[in-house]
């Protein structure tokens, strides 16, 4: 509209490794283009692959290009994938899920999630980077970027939920034994008040106090090691350059004269290694790439 050409063979190309092409410029040139891309939790695949194994449908709804969606949930293997949605639209994808499932639980950061999260049956922020808007609309709230909490809570709900039950059907049957047995005379009321009331009253406390001692199962996992600052791969002798790959969703990381994906250097019995290894070599000149 502005008249102003731009550099559509590098938009295409950013856009085809899955970021978000962003241009610089003024009324009459553009300057500079940025291209930006996500960056994957590594708790991420770790929470996918627990709410699979416990039955759960996962979706990923975005207002991020299609691509780039695709791009991150083909990492977690996620069951449907829509991008480019504006706020009303992730709402109406709540409730059509709603419609054909038991329920469903949304979890979000952005200020655009808000109201999909009131649409949800149980809306959960992730605090450490969640908009206020959000933080008040959510239902459950994670102080960290920790996903695994959300499993930890399915696991201490399923076993709450049992343990209500088992207590529930416990009281029931001791009492009803109990007073069919007294009016039978096989028992006096004295062990039946001590017995059937006091004593059920004291299994049915020291049964739920086991929730007590639930541990996670999940242990932390430290990303120091896998941070990194250095995003572009330069060839210093004919002057290619490059984003720096991405694999499993995160920048790959620099060991020797090799880019390793970050999986390999992850120590966690949830998360399957990867060997995946790129050379650092310009393909054009087989000259050494320098990364900055």
């Amino acid at each position: 509209e502005q008249g102003i050409d731009l550099p559509q063979r590098d938009l295409d190309g950013i856009k085809e490794t899955g970021t978000v092409p962003v241009l610089i410029g003024n009324y009459k040139k553009i300057i500079g283009l940025i291209s930006i891309r996500d960056v994957l939790r590594v708790s991420a695949p770790i929470l996918i692959n627990g709410l699979k194994k416990r039955g759960y449908s996962t979706s990923l709804i975005s207002g991020d290009t299609q691509l780039a969606c695709d791009t991150v949930g083909g990492c977690l293997d996620i069951d449907h994938i829509k991008g480019n949605l504006l706020p009303n639209q992730k709402i109406e994808n709540i409730r059509h899920i709603k419609n054909i499932s038991n329920g469903v639980a949304m979890v979000g950061d952005g200020i655009n999630d808000a109201p999909a999260l009131a649409s949800a049956d149980l809306g959960i922020a992730i605090g450490a980077s969640a908009t206020d808007l959000t933080l008040q609309t959510a239902d459950i709230v994670i102080m960290n970027d920790d996903l695994t909490k959300l499993l930890t809570y399915i696991d201490i709900t399923k076993k709450t939920n049992k343990i209500i039950k088992q207590n529930i059907w416990t009281s029931i049957i001791i009492k009803l034994s109990f007073a069919i047995l007294t009016v039978l005379g096989f028992m006096n009321l004295f062990l039946a008040v001590g017995i059937g009331d006091m004593g059920v009253s004291l299994l049915v406390l020291l049964n739920g106090m086991r929730i007590l001692r639930y541990k996670s199962k999940f242990q932390n996992i430290t990303t120091r090691e896998l941070e990194n600052d250095m995003k572009m791969i330069i060839c210093e002798n004919c002057a290619t350059k490059r984003i720096l790959p991405q694999h499993h969703g995160r920048d790959m990381i620099k060991i020797d004269d090799k880019l390793v994906c970050w999986r390999k250097l992850i120590n966690h019995d949830q998360i399957e290694p990867c060997n995946e290894e790129l050379p650092l070599y310009c393909p054009k000149c087989n000259d050494k790439l320098k990364i900055s």
